[in-house]
């Protein structure tokens, strides 16, 4: 064998070796600087209609919106699971009791400023309950002594405004 002959094959050998032409490998990556989930568990997710959205609001002909904003000691409250009990009446039309059935009642969350928007309710008479995990409280009007009753109506959206409390318990 010649010699130029020898010298290309050792260049041959050399550029092979050192992996010119064939891509780098990927730098290791970090699982804690991804935004991938580290548990083996399912991420809780909340159902769309329970998460107060940004974007306008528009309700259904035959169903309204209650919408407002809950703050205790100033500062939101939040985020919480809400309900509306529907208000059951005796013949006269009085209020007696609000009924809250877990599985059916309009149910929301507030986020982390407080707002809260309930979709889709059916037309009628509401109480604003907070879900505490341990206990459901139904809320008084925050400056009257009564409660506070929500008239929803279909095609309406019914703005609460801010509910400013200070007296609600502590998060769970």
């Amino acid at each position: 064998m010649s010699k130029c002959m020898v010298v290309l094959l050792v260049l041959a050998f050399l550029l092979v070796g050192c992996g010119t032409g064939s891509p780098s490998p990927a730098p290791p990556v970090n699982p804690l600087a991804t935004d991938a989930a580290l548990s083996p568990l399912p991420a809780p997710t909340v159902a769309p209609s329970a998460v107060p959205s940004a974007s306008p609001i528009v309700p259904s002909a035959d169903k309204g919106v209650v919408t407002g904003t809950l703050l205790n000691k100033d500062q939101p409250y939040g985020p919480i699971f809400l309900y509306l009990g529907k208000v059951l009446t005796k013949d006269d039309g009085s209020p007696v009791m609000a009924s809250i059935d877990k599985a059916m009642s309009p149910k929301t969350m507030t986020d982390t400023e407080g707002r809260f928007t309930f979709s889709d309710v059916p037309p009628g008479q509401y109480a604003l309950a907070v879900d505490l995990v341990t206990s459901t409280i139904i809320l008084h009007h925050p400056t009257q002594a009564d409660d506070l009753l929500i008239e929803v109506k279909a095609g309406e959206i019914t703005d609460l405004g801010t509910l400013a409390y200070t007296d609600l318990p502590p998060l769970p």
